[in-house]
């Protein structure tokens, strides 16, 4: 498993929120002032086209859709620092080709109460900060879908749902009048391969005896880079031998998520009988280019057979112990032979703190992409 967790440290990962590092690059005619860019953070993990460009009034809340936000931040403890600039034009390139500028006007608006206004940044205080946010009113939507599409795309045949193509995308803002200065920033995109693989529970479908749980709720986990996934678990009948065999049958349980932990309801659903085998379906969906129909990649699926459970106590930390372990591999073996060496009833711990379900599953994402590292595993009775 630790082979499939370095794999996914190749996979870049936009941010939710980028901050440029314009703040240490201090311009020569303004030596105390701070610039940052901030994105607002995507529905999903990569920046899409709807969040650059107004498609549809009704859905994005017409003009006052925000782009992102540039923030001013006088740095000075000391004493005021004048700004006298009288317009500010934003610029917006991919792979360093122009794709559209913005000025002051209706694209711009500024937030500072009422000391700042467009037209006066003077007087701007000790340590303090105002930004203004470009608008997406009045982008010229089909100029932008072909700029990054190409000639032939246009604004009505690009689904705004559809990651940005990958590229570096460069913001330059630049403050003109008596005084003069420019700052860019940039951020680099990767669009998701689609990439998708379980880890549990269960064992490979077809290729034996079903792996033992005790748990009639367990937490489904996968890893992968798609924005969204479909996922479905199926009674296995005596006749069923193949994926497609499945897929005609009506699931136990069916969801589409953007996480990549799935816990099977309490209610609502079919439940998972003892002494049944069932088999996890996961496909993971990707708008390509702009499509409007999610191409679908398939996990290999796993199937698993419920044995009745002995506690809630019990059967949550059996569960949990081997989500864990699916995830970072064998490193804490060891540990596992000893936790599991008798009775292993009571709350999960991590590193010595009590963690719930969710806690777990959002370190275990964290652990995938290299930003996490568990130094003990034990449960706490």
């Amino acid at each position: 498993m630790l082979s499939k967790l370095t794999k996914l440290i190749g996979f870049s990962v936009v941010s939710l929120v980028l901050v440029s590092g314009l703040a240490n690059a201090q311009p020569a005619t303004y030596p105390d002032i701070a610039l940052n860019v901030n994105f607002p953070p995507p529905v999903v993990d990569r920046i899409k086209l709807s969040d650059l460009a107004k498609f549809d009034p009704a859905a994005s809340g017409g003009s006052s859709r925000i782009l992102f936000s540039i923030e001013i931040r006088n740095t000075n403890t000391s004493a005021p620092v004048s700004i006298k600039a009288n317009a500010v034009e934003l610029a917006f390139k991919f792979n360093g080709k122009g794709i559209t500028s913005f000025t002051n006007g209706r694209d711009v608006i500024l937030r500072a109460g009422e000391v700042v206004s467009l037209n006066n940044l003077n007087a701007l205080k000790a340590d303090s900060r105002f930004s203004f946010k470009i608008k997406g009113g009045s982008f010229d939507a089909n100029a932008i879908v072909k700029s990054l599409y190409g000639d032939d795309a246009s604004f009505s045949s690009i689904d705004p749902g559809a990651p940005l193509p990958a590229g570096e995308y460069t913001f330059i803002l630049t403050l003109s009048g008596a005084q003069n200065d420019g700052a860019s920033s940039s951020i680099q995109l990767s669009n998701p391969t689609g990439y998708v693989e379980l880890i549990g529970p269960g064992s490979t479908f077809g290729a034996g005896e079903p792996m033992v749980i005790m748990d009639r709720q367990p937490v489904i986990t996968w890893i992968g880079d798609a924005p969204g996934f479909l996922l479905k678990v199926v009674e296995k009948g005596p006749n069923d031998k193949t994926v497609g065999d499945l897929l005609s049958k009506t699931a136990n349980f069916e969801t589409t998520t953007k996480a990549r932990f799935v816990r099977y309801p309490s209610a609502g659903v079919t439940p998972l009988m003892p002494g049944k085998t069932y088999v996890i379906l996961l496909a993971s969906q990707v708008n390509t280019m702009g499509s409007k129909k999610p191409e679908e990649q398939f996990a290999t699926p796993l199937e698993f057979k419920v044995q009745a459970s002995q506690s809630a106590g019990e059967s949550a930390s059996s569960q949990f112990l081997e989500n864990l372990k699916a995830l970072v591999g064998d490193q804490y073996a060891g540990e596992f032979e000893k936790l599991q060496g008798g009775k292993v009833i009571g709350d999960p711990t991590l590193d010595g703190q009590r963690m719930s379900t969710r806690d777990f599953m959002e370190l275990g994402q964290k652990i995938q992409i290299g930003q996490a590292t568990v130094k003990s595993v034990r449960v706490k009775p």
